[in-house]
């Protein structure tokens, strides 16, 4: 917390066991955000004091956000200088075959998700699911923010937490200086055969995953979106930068997965 000295508050986001039984391979979970409060302990060492545990998202299943394979979980916590939390999160779907919903039955169901988020790559354009988004939370109760771009007037809904979507693996960002007091934010997605990128976030982007990789349309979900995501998916956000995985095109370079970003902003940059 950006007042950590004076309230002790510290956040984690991580994905919870399901059924608490100590096996941590399960590929049908959820996230999970908590609040607790760091004491000094006898030692003089800096502890989370158990009691102290808030959960603001995913306290069941049901209320956390979807995580259906081993990977494309949970991101990155930071703090804008306005004081809100930004929460970035994957689709948590399968990264090893197309995946537009169906293929996790057990995570569906009552006490589980509901059938609306049962989609797959598309929970990232499903605005009633927190996968595949970058959120904007009150970091007191992990409710929407009334500024938030998709605020639906209740800051309970899912909507209403939303700050960008279309995102397939937004594990890393960094917020970009100068910017404040509610800061842009440069944003790693990981890609997932041909391009990676980095997006520039001010609130409200859709970025396109999974109709789209990179810039380019992505015909493997194009041809496999029995909602019609992509036909109703409206104005998105190209790239700020964008790179091929083996193709160095025009930028001169290729690469794999977009894992880190730092804006520098001094003067001793060497020349190109």
């Amino acid at each position: 917390d950006p007042d950590f000295a004076v309230n002790g508050w510290m956040y984690v986001l991580y994905v919870a066991d399901p059924d608490e039984d100590g096996v941590d391979d399960a590929e049908v979970s959820y996230s999970r955000l908590v609040r607790y409060t760091v004491i000094e302990n006898g030692a003089g060492e800096l502890v989370a004091e158990p009691s102290s545990r808030l959960v603001l998202l995913g306290a069941t299943f049901g209320t956390g956000i979807p995580v259906l394979h081993s990977s494309h979980s949970a991101g990155k916590l930071a703090f804008l200088s306005d004081g809100s939390l930004i929460v970035a999160h994957g689709d948590g779907a399968h990264w090893n075959v197309t995946d537009p919903g169906g293929l996790d039955p057990a995570a569906f169901g009552p006490g589980k998700f509901g059938p609306e988020q049962d989609v797959g790559a598309f929970r990232a354009q499903e605005p009633r699911s927190l996968a595949g988004k970058l959120l904007r939370l009150d970091p007191a109760t992990g409710r929407g923010l009334a500024d938030n771009p998709f605020y639906t007037g209740d800051p309970d809904t899912l909507e209403s937490r939303l700050w960008a979507r279309g995102l397939r693996n937004p594990f890393r960002f960094t917020l970009v200086p100068g910017t404040g007091p509610r800061e842009a934010l440069f944003v790693c997605d990981v890609g997932h055969s041909t391009w990676e990128e980095l997006d520039l976030v001010r609130g409200g982007e859709n970025f396109g995953w999974p109709c789209h990789e990179g810039a380019p349309e992505f015909a493997e979900y194009q041809a496999n979106d029995p909602d019609g995501y992509c036909d109703a998916l409206g104005p998105v956000s190209a790239p700020w930068l964008a790179w091929n995985h083996t193709l160095p095109g025009a930028l001169g370079f290729t690469g794999r997965a977009a894992t880190g970003a730092c804006v520098y902003d001094g003067s001793d940059y060497p020349a190109t």
